[in-house]
């Protein structure tokens, strides 16, 4: 039996669910990762920044991510995918917007919070697996890694450059626009699922958390997601710091960013 026929392929319309949420995905999370080796220290030019004021502002988004990826992919249950990811885009591309005219540490951390309400990511997971089959789903979630994975190596290289040329807001800015190439994706080359998967009955925020806590495989992943975040956001709240300290220009930190992604 010939390797084709063994490996069952893309319909069309499964490609196309995947490239477009791929660009989606991709925009995004190059917005995020693209603050993350410079938020530090650019923001201690804001007024009243203070290393434990910036701590917050860097932590805000991914608190209220972290809080609000259940609620959201329960809404997106009911009220339909693309309605909560458009939504969810919407709050995010507003933090942007704020974040790119604030002045002081106290702001940022509002905008902050502002753009982690947009929690999308479980509601896009969940609309690749609404919009393909089950024996090729596994493949269409590689691929939604893949763009993650490209769009974080592309934003650690790209951000000591664009932190220097744009400085803090100047990044929100661009982040803001990448954000609204996200949503005209969504808007315009995103399909449809054919038929809307609803909860079988209506489960509270507490309840289905106390549902997804008692699986041991989900909690493991829980856990290990939650170490690898808080690793990787210490690591690199600490490290621009510790650079600035020693010396090394804003410009120049792609000289350790670039080998540390090469041996990673």
């Amino acid at each position: 039996m010939s390797e084709s026929a063994k490996t069952p392929i893309f319909t069309l319309s499964e490609k196309r669910s995947i490239y477009s949420l791929s660009g989606v995905l991709f925009f995004r999370m190059f917005s995020l990762f693209l603050l993350l080796p410079v938020f530090s220290v650019l923001a201690m030019d804001l007024e009243g920044a203070t290393p434990f004021l910036i701590g917050v502002a860097f932590g805000a988004y991914g608190l209220t991510q972290g809080f609000l990826q259940l609620p959201f992919g329960m809404w997106s249950d009911r009220a339909g995918r693309k309605l909560v990811i458009v939504i969810g885009l919407g709050l995010f591309i507003a933090g942007n917007f704020l974040a790119a005219f604030v002045d002081s540490i106290h702001w940022m951390i509002v905008a902050r919070f502002l753009q982690g309400t947009g929690a999308i990511s479980s509601t896009v997971l969940a609309l690749i697996a609404d919009l393909t089959r089950p024996e090729v789903r596994t493949r269409a979630n590689a691929a939604l890694g893949a763009s993650v994975g490209i769009a974080f190596a592309l934003a650690f290289g790209a951000a000591p450059f664009f932190g220097e040329w744009l400085g803090l807001n100047g990044m929100f800015l661009m982040i803001a626009v990448l954000s609204l190439a996200s949503l005209v994706l969504v808007l315009t080359t995103v399909p449809n699922p054919e038929t809307i998967k609803l909860l079988p009955q209506k489960v509270s925020f507490w309840n289905m958390a106390k549902m997804v806590w008692k699986v041991p495989a989900l909690r493991t992943i829980s856990w290990g997601g939650f170490v690898c975040g808080a690793g990787l956001s210490s690591t690199f709240f600490l490290i621009p710091m510790i650079l600035v300290q020693h010396g090394f220009e804003r410009a120049e930190m792609w000289k350790i960013y670039l080998p540390m992604m090469l041996a990673g």
